[in-house]
C-alpha cells in the first residue's frame, strides 16, 4: 500500500518502514541541516579569523556564530512546533519563533 495514503489517513506505517514525505519530520530535518551548515561557516571562519587577526578574533567569529545557530534553532523549533495546522497558527508559530531567536540574540550578545 502507498505509505503516504496511510499515514494521510492516519494509519501508521508498518513495522521497519518510515514515511518520507512527513513536512513537520522534513521541516526539522531541515532546521538541523541549516544550523549545522551555520555552525561549519562559523567554523572556517573562525579559522580564517584566527589566521589573520589572532585568537580573540577566533573566538568572537565563533561565538557570533553559535549565537546565531542556536537562535534559528529555536525558531525551527518553535515554528515546527504545531505540526501541521491551519495558516493562522502556523503563522503565530513563525511570530513567536521570531521573537524567541531575537531574544535570545539580544540576550545572549549583551
Amino acid at each position: 500500500k502507498c505509505l503516504q495514503c496511510a499515514a494521510f489517513f492516519g494509519y501508521p506505517p508498518r513495522t521497519g518502514q518510515q514515511v518520507v514525505n512527513d513536512p513537520v519530520a522534513r521541516g526539522k530535518r531541515t532546521v538541523l541541516r541549516f544550523a549545522a551548515a551555520q555552525m561549519a561557516t562559523a567554523a572556517v571562519a573562525a579559522a580564517v579569523s584566527g589566521l589573520l587577526a589572532g585568537g580573540p578574533a577566533a573566538r568572537a567569529a565563533l561565538a557570533g556564530g553559535v549565537i546565531v545557530a542556536a537562535g534559528n534553532l529555536i525558531f525551527g523549533w518553535r515554528l515546527f512546533a504545531p505540526g501541521i495546522a491551519p495558516a493562522s497558527r502556523i503563522a503565530k508559530a513563525m511570530w513567536a519563533g521570531e521573537g524567541l531567536k531575537w531574544l535570545w540574540v539580544v540576550l545572549a550578545v549583551w
